[in-house]
C-alpha cells in the first residue's frame, strides 16, 4: 500500500508541476498577461499553486524537507508565513480594484467579455 501511495504521490506531483508549467506557457502564448493586473495575478497565482507540489518533489526524489535541511525549513517557512498569504492579499486587492473600475475584461485571444450573451441578449435580464 505505502508503494501506490508514494508512486500516486510522486506521479501527481510532476504532473501538477508539468501542467501548470504547460497552463502559463499557453497563456503566455495567447495573451500578453505581464501587461495587465489580472494577467499578472493568475500567472503568480499559478507559480504559487508549484509550491507543494515542488516541494513534494524535493522530499519524494532527494529526501530534502524541513526536517533534513534547515535553508529549506526557512523557504518553506517564507513561503507560507509571508508569499503566498501577502500574494494572496494583492490577488484580492487587484481583483476588488478591476471589478470596481469598469473596465472591459479580455479573454485568451482578445475576445472582449461583456454583460451580453453570444445572442446580444443581455444575460442577466429575463
Amino acid at each position: 500500500m505505502q508503494f501506490a501511495i508514494r508512486t500516486l504521490l510522486e506521479i501527481g506531483s510532476i504532473a501538477s508541476v508539468i501542467t501548470i508549467a504547460c497552463w502559463i506557457g499557453m497563456y503566455t502564448y495567447l495573451e500578453p498577461w505581464w501587461t495587465g493586473r489580472v494577467g499578472r495575478s493568475l500567472v503568480y497565482f499559478a507559480f504559487l499553486a508549484m509550491v507543494t507540489p515542488i516541494l513534494f518533489i524535493l522530499s519524494l526524489f532527494w529526501h530534502l524537507n524541513r526536517g533534513t535541511s534547515q535553508g529549506l525549513a526557512w523557504v518553506e517557512v517564507a513561503l507560507l508565513v509571508a508569499l503566498i498569504p501577502l500574494g494572496m492579499l494583492r490577488r484580492i486587492w487587484v481583483w476588488w480594484i478591476v471589478s470596481k473600475s469598469g473596465e472591459t475584461g479580455h479573454l485568451p485571444a482578445g475576445k472582449e467579455t461583456n454583460s451580453q450573451g453570444g445572442d446580444g441578449h443581455d444575460c442577466t435580464s429575463s
